[in-house]
């Protein structure tokens, strides 16, 4: 289902017990983000089926960096760090959905802490490896100077990405306002009704809902 076809199943229901022309489309999925977020953590933590297309890849755009974040290591490191900030990603119990790849292969880059930074960059197996990790939100390569990178992961908001994605000049940009979310019409079900129980104190069964009532508001 796409955001305003949700949003027009979130109105729908909420004629019936307040005035829903109160609250702003950014509003309702705000609150969306945070059941869906709920949901699907749930079935990532006790390791369920989740649906392949919740998951979305993105190109961003990488710039070389000064290299604070090796300050205090004795090694020449070759840092490339994300221009943006990385948004919030829905993940398991122990592991991240996020996952980052080369721009032309498949070869996933391995993750590390920065914590533990040091270890691995004086280990004969892994100082040389191309590596990442999530420095102040912000995506940080070692040993690679990709100018781009992929990024795939369950993203909370997906309209974040609007404002993340690196677009070639020759490629259009995705509007993920009129992307699918790639939640299935249960699961979107399921949150509807979780968000208007817990932030609304609704309680309902949710019917589903196919219309198509466009509003692009929200993007504001």
């Amino acid at each position: 289902m796409k955001i305003n076809e949700i949003l027009s199943s979130i109105r729908g229901l909420l004629k019936s017990y307040t005035d829903e022309t109160s609250f702003t489309d950014g509003y309702l999925w705000s609150f969306f983000c945070l059941s869906r977020a709920e949901i699907l953590s749930n079935k990532l933590k006790q390791y369920n089926f989740v649906n392949p297309s919740n998951y979305k890849t993105i190109c961003i755009e990488m710039k070389k960096s000064n290299a604070y974040e090796c300050s205090c290591l004795d090694l020449d490191c070759t840092l490339y760090k994300s221009v943006n900030v990385i948004p919030t990603t829905i993940d398991g119990r122990n592991s991240s959905s996020l996952k980052v790849f080369p721009l032309l292969n498949k070869t996933e880059i391995d993750y590390i802490d920065e914590l533990e930074l040091d270890i691995y960059m004086e280990d004969d197996i892994y100082k040389n490896k191309p590596l990442y990790s999530l420095i102040n939100n912000h995506i940080v390569l070692f040993n690679v100077n990709y100018d781009i990178v992929q990024v795939r992961a369950i993203w909370a908001d997906m309209l974040s990405l609007n404002d993340i994605q690196y677009c070639a000049d020759s490629t259009d940009c995705l509007d993920y306002f009129n992307e699918d979310i790639g939640m299935t019409k249960k699961d979107v079900s399921m949150a509807i009704k979780l968000m208007l129980k817990d932030y609304f104190n609704i309680f309902i069964q949710v019917p589903e809902d196919n219309t198509n009532d466009i509003n692009e508001t929200i993007k504001n």
